[in-house]
């Protein structure tokens, strides 16, 4: 595996900013992801690989602008849609295998070892035979994405946490909004496309068709 290099010196480089639009007003639709992975860290940019191109590839059927072979993360940051944002539970990776594991991770807000246990266990509702400190962990971590999340949470948007893991963490975060949610699979390994999800999908879609088609 092509792992990114990690030194204590590039630490901070591994950290991937969520892509928030710079019209908050005209906002409809928040993707919670998980945390970002290779090709996110390499582009500074969550959905920037090839889950970021199935999500293109599905919106295009709505959308004829979204580029279709373009990550969806990447056309976001290039085109300032102000309709989408993309934010991820953890701006780290999540993943262990990201990470070098040569390194003592002395210099990082999280201990790469705590975030894998957590993705790990988390949606296996393990969280009572966490580790203190990956508790800790899940945490901080839960009041950080809290914080991201309010400054951009308005009532008539529709949060879509993709994958076990960002839906676990929408559930713990218990925020008092009444927004519309609906939990999709991740986008990885062509799972939007699979036969098993195609009525969630469909109605994921017809959500789409309301709330974002251009004027």
């Amino acid at each position: 595996m092509n792992n990114v290099k990690l030194s204590q010196s590039t630490a901070k480089s591994f950290f991937v900013s969520d892509v928030i639009p710079s019209k908050i007003d005209e906002l409809k639709i928040i993707f919670l992801l998980e945390s970002p992975y290779i090709e996110e860290v390499k582009a500074n940019c969550p959905l920037a690989g090839s889950s970021g191109k199935s999500v293109s590839k599905f919106l295009h059927q709505i959308d004829k602008n979204i580029s279709h072979d373009l990550p969806f993360g990447i056309y976001i940051k290039n085109n300032d849609d102000n309709r989408f944002a993309v934010i991820n539970a953890l701006n780290y990776p999540m993943d262990i295998n990201a990470y070098s594991l040569e390194n003592q991770f002395k210099d990082f807000v999280y201990n790469p070892k705590h975030l894998d246990e957590l993705r790990i266990k988390l949606p296996r509702n393990s969280i009572k035979n966490l580790s203190n400190e990956v508790l800790n962990t899940f945490s901080r971590s839960l009041l950080d994405l809290k914080k991201r999340l309010q400054s951009v949470l308005m009532i008539d948007q529709l949060i879509v946490p993709c994958g076990k893991v960002a839906s676990s963490f929408w559930v713990h975060l218990q925020l008092e909004y009444l927004n519309e949610v609906i939990c999709l699979p991740h986008p990885s390994r062509n799972q939007w496309s699979q036969k098993q999800y195609a009525v969630l999908m469909n109605e994921f879609k017809i959500k789409l068709n309301k709330l974002i088609m251009r004027e």
